[in-house]
């Protein structure tokens, strides 16, 4: 029973540490676009939506490139009965 308390701990402490590094990341690329934007602002939607493109787009990029590609399962015969 001690293994496994032990275990469970580590594992909470990491999905801890885990969000608050997903979060801090968040906060700081939406502070980051948020004054992008307002330095680009010419009275128009052109920077927000210039920002917002960008973001996606390297959204799509991480995903792409930090992804292993998965196979298809193979697929299981059809059992008679």
């Amino acid at each position: 029973m001690g293994i496994n308390m032990l275990c469970s701990i580590l594992m909470i402490i990491t999905a801890g540490s885990a969000s608050a590094l997903v979060g801090l990341i968040q906060f700081t690329l939406a502070s980051l676009s948020s004054s992008a934007v307002g330095l680009l602002h010419n009275g128009s939607a052109y920077p927000m939506a210039l920002i917002m493109l960008t973001v996606v787009s390297g959204g799509l990029l991480i995903n792409r490139l930090g992804s292993k590609p998965r196979k298809a399962p193979a697929p299981r015969p059809f059992a008679s009965g």
